[in-house]
């Protein structure tokens, strides 16, 4: 009898990042497992293809019984805190639910024998100094991953990005949480009504139009960066890899506005302020590498399916969150694209 393949495990995989992921791992023929707390994601975004747990990946005996009973062979880890637009984040939150939480997913794999680990992190990291806690919070752990592999049977990929926006263009997953975190996200949240404006930052003449460039990654293209490099990491034990994962150029944030009035044909009121101290006027990775080492080809490099795959998810979601039993959105969310669909 031939011996039963190895599962991957998708730590977070309820999230905006990880569902995609478990998405692009399934359809690639993987078998997975995800554990997800549901702080930050919907248990119906989970492919029904996957085994689901919910619980805490600082729960060790949970995930080291789940790696047991589903013969874990990898770990792809998508789970964490992310920041929201204009707030800075409590430090201490980015440092347990990033930091300590990885360490202890990685502690437990080491000890249940688990040979690969894959980290998604943030672009933000390979800055000589990460700008703020949430980018130091995900610099430590790949630091751990470093320190770690040179001691244990582990290697393990680094997979860094800005900011990863659109849906499924299947419409199996997309963002469920509230909170814009980027402009091309709050320009959507504008146009359901959740905001009356947008601010849009000056870079004093340092930029084309006068306002910031972005880096924005297709969300499934994201995925299958992930897959890709997963895929790499099982077939060659010995290698490790860190790579950025970007189209190589991005888009100002009047750039982004104009494509999802294009997109919505609703207009979205703006006002200028002054770019945040510390805020380059562009943040832009480079994506040669990905392409070169991984052969990575992306299929939605377009600003305006990015924005329309963002606006259609938003738009169905109401539906969506209707239909399921489980999970939640807040009602304020659900009340204002309910009431946009209306109009339209």
């Amino acid at each position: 009898m031939a011996e039963c393949k190895a599962s991957t495990l998708v730590a977070g995989g309820a999230g905006f990042v990880g569902s995609h992921v478990v998405l692009a791992l399934l359809d690639a023929g993987h078998r997975v497992v995800v554990i997800d707390n549901l702080s930050g994601g919907l248990r119906w975004t989970v492919d029904s293809r996957a085994v689901f747990f919910e619980g805490d990946i600082q729960n060790e005996s949970l995930v080291r019984a789940i790696m047991e009973m589903h013969r874990v062979g990898s770990i792809v880890q998508c789970a964490g805190t992310n920041p929201v637009a204009g707030a800075s984040g409590d430090p201490l939150e980015f440092y347990r639910n990033n930091t300590s939480a990885a360490r202890s997913l990685i502690e437990s794999g080491i000890a249940c024998g688990v040979g690969t680990f894959l980290y998604s992190s943030t672009a933000e990291t390979a800055s000589q100094q990460p700008p703020h806690a949430y980018a130091m919070s995900k610099r430590v752990v790949e630091r751990i991953l470093a320190d770690t592999s040179a001691v244990h049977r582990l290697n393990h990929g680094v997979l860094r990005y800005f900011n990863a926006v659109g849906a499924d263009p299947m419409g199996r997953s997309g963002q469920v949480q509230p909170g814009a975190a980027h402009m091309m996200k709050l320009a959507v949240e504008t146009v359901m009504g959740l905001h009356d404006d947008v601010v849009v930052p000056e870079t004093s003449g340092q930029t084309a139009d006068g306002s910031s460039i972005r880096d924005y990654v297709h969300v499934s293209d994201l995925a299958q960066a992930h897959a890709a490099m997963l895929d790499a990491l099982l077939a060659d034990p010995e290698r490790s890899l860190a790579l950025d994962c970007s189209y190589g150029r991005g888009y100002s944030d009047l750039e982004v506005l104009e494509a999802a009035e294009r997109v919505t044909n609703v207009r979205i009121a703006r006002r200028t302020a002054a770019l945040p101290p510390g805020e380059p006027p562009v943040l832009v990775a480079d994506g040669r590498a990905i392409r070169e080492t991984l052969g990575w080809k992306p299929r939605h490099d377009n600003l305006e399916q990015m924005v329309r795959d963002s606006y259609d998810w938003q738009m169905r979601l109401p539906r969506l969150v209707m239909r399921q039993a489980e999970g939640a959105m807040t009602t304020a969310v659900v009340a204002a694209q309910v009431s946009h669909k209306a109009v339209r």
